[in-house]
């Protein structure tokens, strides 16, 4: 399947399907490709990549992010799986032109306040954008998309 070409990307649990230009869904890599229950999933297609975040049952419900690689055919992690501090509700996905992966969720480990994550390709570490936990009062159903172009993300 070529995804540069992708009209449409679906996560369902944990299967992920892609519709080519003829609007056909294809299973895109392994059935089951996280190690446990999902939610909160948030999709970027970055120059034809698919980039997938959700909160991660199986490392105590922590942000983990997977990208698909086009030549293993497979689902890879970004980073540590279960790279937050604490629960990771409401996740957003966002990736710069420069390809930096960017992810906002509401921070159980901090009051359930906003927190944004880059990925620091040199470290291979999700770092910590401004501070942990930077909203004044709890917040849920984040959007980093909207607000990328204001604070110059990826320009």
């Amino acid at each position: 399947m070529v995804l540069g070409g992708l009209n449409g990307l679906f996560v369902g649990g944990v299967k992920a399907f892609a519709a080519d230009t003829l609007q056909v869904w294809q299973e895109v890599g392994n059935t089951g490709f996280s190690e446990g229950r999902v939610d909160y999933t948030s999709l970027y297609v970055y120059n034809g990549t698919p980039y997938v975040a959700y909160m991660d049952g199986e490392n105590s419900d922590k942000a983990t992010v997977k990208k698909y690689d086009n030549v293993r055919s497979d689902w890879v992690m970004v980073g540590s799986a279960g790279f937050s501090e604490g629960r990771a509700d409401y996740l957003s996905l966002y990736i710069a032109v420069d390809g930096t992966p960017y992810v906002a969720y509401m921070d159980g480990e901090n009051s359930d306040k906003a927190t944004v994550k880059k990925y620091d390709s040199v470290s291979s570490d999700w770092v910590t954008v401004g501070k942990d936990g930077l909203s004044e009062s709890s917040v849920a159903y984040t959007s980093l998309f909207p607000l990328c172009g204001l604070y110059g993300w990826g320009e």
